[in-house]
């Protein structure tokens, strides 16, 4: 992989109501060059951790905290 020029990094906890809209918007971004996405999980519950998985793009890196 190459050098990362701009990390964004993405709180979640328990977000299932934006999460999808988001992440969706964070797309754009990946097409832009050096950019990585982190979403850091931070203990959500089983809604947030199932959307995670199902929108999560390549390029978006999951740190996933089992607790909060």
């Amino acid at each position: 992989m190459s050098e990362t020029g701009l990390s964004i990094i993405v709180p979640i906890y328990n977000e299932e109501e934006g999460l999808r809209q988001t992440l969706r918007e964070m797309e754009s971004f990946l097409g832009e060059g050096n950019i990585e996405v982190l979403l850091v999980n931070d203990g959500s519950d089983a809604k947030t951790k199932a959307i995670l998985n199902e929108v999560k793009q390549d390029g978006m890196i999951v740190i996933d905290h089992p607790v909060n």
